[in-house]
């Protein structure tokens, strides 16, 4: 159920231990670094930074390619509380008793949505204090171009696309991707897992292991409730969706989700499962939410979790089973989800037609938004954001640019996007920019007449990617 948001021992032991088997790495960048860490004193606690975006980035930078420009729709957006079905929760008490407690799930949920324009309306802005062990809270406050419940579009439905965060994230963290969506003609919907949920009730090891119950599950309760808005509404944004055009985007333990969701059914012998406590390891299996894998149509799995051999989630058998086109995103140094035997492993064991996007030099922070640009924080909460080689917004943007191609292809049929994900060469670099005597080359971009270089990439830009296509059925690059 959707509801309005209103703002408003022997357990330690084990648990502790269970931690210590999770590497360092699989916590960092986007995950939060948890192993040993001191918990803030409230002295570090009330300390503040406050940066803030100079724009919206979702407003890709002059250097974008082509199809990353904003849409031609202006964007609304709605502030929900996502109501979920009862579940089993890991506390430290119940894993010590065994009697698990039972807990109602209300998550928020952000949906942006094209809108008509509001006249003078003022643009949103996203607030979030972002909270890690040993370090200060630091205020975020993110500009957008959205409005808030303005009123939706007319003239039509428009495919719906789930957004699902990595580990520690929150709704608003991915802005840059779901704004843009919107202005491009898509319904947007990101919900808040709370990863790491106030209390005092859990450890950093049971948070961790509740997100391996409840990434998926989320997912799955949180798209059956929104396509039955759809069916069941008749005004406001749930009006707008078309319920045959599902698209579902995780980055990292999203992506770990969003496979499980689109039906790689988790290896119950997998290391995966091991990391959960004895007494909640059947939760997965149990209660893994509606099915909702058939109404899937485009999956983007932007550094997927879960693919690394000492966390190997899937058997190869499982991942063939994914009906949906999928498009996965990584860097090709990505040591938290280990991109050569991970990521690669799971993009050989899928079967439907897939495509392979890789940041060369890339590490694991390829999904969320940039870091702020006047930050002036520790180094290990500019880590959560940055990657030590890449620009945050030019990863955004070319993240931009081949997402709407792979969704406007999948959900909205439109076969000129095909050329952008299937460039003459697969290496960046290799592509030839032809050009007549005397020409003007700067700053022109590759269209029909450049059927030699990487299509909506202006001349000179595309270098440092690789792109790979497989067909469905397909175990050989084409």
């Amino acid at each position: 159920m959707l509801t309005n948001a209103n703002r408003a021992c022997k357990a330690e032991t084990m648990t502790h231990s269970l931690l210590r088997t999770i590497p360092v790495s699989l916590l960092l960048a986007g995950l939060v670094s948890c192993a040993g860490a001191p918990e803030p004193p409230e002295t570090m606690a009330a300390q503040t930074q406050r940066p803030v975006a100079a724009r919206a980035p979702s407003s890709p930078g002059i250097d974008a390619p082509e199809l990353a420009r904003l849409g031609t729709y202006a964007v609304g957006v709605s502030e929900e509380v996502m109501v979920l079905p009862e579940r089993p929760i890991l506390t430290i008490e119940g894993v010590a008793s065994g009697q698990l407690e039972r807990m109602e799930r209300r998550l928020p949920v952000r949906i942006w949505y094209p809108a008509q324009t509001a006249a003078g309306a003022e643009a949103t802005r996203y607030p979030y204090t972002l909270r890690r062990p040993g370090v200060a809270d630091m205020e975020l406050l993110t500009p957008g171009i959205a409005r808030k419940d303005a009123p939706p579009a007319t003239g039509g439905r428009f495919p719906l696309v789930f957004v699902s965060h990595g580990y520690g994230g929150w709704s608003a963290s991915m802005s840059y991707l779901t704004e843009n969506l919107a202005s491009k003609g898509y319904v947007v919907a990101a919900i808040d897992h709370l990863d790491r949920p106030p209390g005092g009730k859990t450890n950093a090891s049971l948070d961790f292991a509740n997100v391996l119950i409840d990434r998926s599950r989320d997912q799955r309760e949180a798209i059956s409730q929104l396509l039955s808005a759809a069916s069941e509404t008749k005004s406001g944004w749930a009006a707008l969706i078309d319920p045959g055009a599902v698209g579902l985007i995780g980055y990292s333990m999203g992506g770990y989700g969003a496979l499980t969701t689109a039906g790689a059914d988790i290896d119950p012998e997998s290391p995966t499962v091991r990391l959960i406590p004895a007494s909640g390891r059947k939760l997965p299996f149990e209660a893994p939410g509606p099915d909702v894998s058939g109404s899937i149509k485009a999956l983007v799995a932007i550094a997927p979790w879960g693919g690394q051999p000492a966390n190997r989630t899937w058997s190869a058998a499982s991942l063939g089973r994914i009906r949906a086109p999928v498009l996965m995103i990584d860097g090709d140094q990505d040591d938290v989800v280990d991109y050569r035997r991970g990521v690669r492993g799971i993009f050989d064991a899928l079967t439907s037609e897939r495509h392979l996007l890789v940041f060369r030099g890339a590490r694991h922070n390829v999904g969320n938004n940039p870091a702020p640009p006047d930050f002036e924080g520790p180094f290990s909460t500019w880590e959560f954001f940055a990657d030590p080689i890449w620009r945050g917004d030019r990863m955004n943007a070319i993240n931009q640019h081949f997402i709407t191609a792979f969704l406007d292809l999948n959900l909205k049929g439109d076969a000129s996007r095909r050329p952008y994900l299937s460039p003459a060469t697969e290496r960046s670099e290799d592509g030839v920019w032809t050009q007549s005597p005397g020409a003007q080359v700067s700053g022109a971009t590759a269209g029909d007449g450049q059927p030699r270089y990487w299509r909506g990439f202006q001349a000179r830009s595309a270098t440092g990617l690789d792109l790979e296509h497989r067909s469905a059925g397909s175990s050989e690059p084409r």
